[in-house]
């Protein structure tokens, strides 16, 4: 049961582009831009209305 709920989850959070990754830390997202995961370097240099576009969907995640 818990596989299946974290298998929603994580589908969740790739139709907003973003990809759910698991460290000793806990959960962290990470931006994914045309099917390839975003280094925060490769991030910084997305055109400012992309950016914009992602953290929307991300905000309305949230909500």
């Amino acid at each position: 049961m818990k596989e299946k709920n974290m298998g929603r989850i994580k589908k969740q959070v790739e139709k907003l582009s973003f990809k759910l990754q698991f460290t000793s830390d806990g959960a962290v997202t990470i931006p994914v831009y045309e099917g390839k995961e975003l280094t925060d370097e490769e991030y910084d240099k997305l055109p400012e209305d992309i950016k914009i576009n992602m953290k929307k969907k991300r905000l309305k995640s949230d909500n």
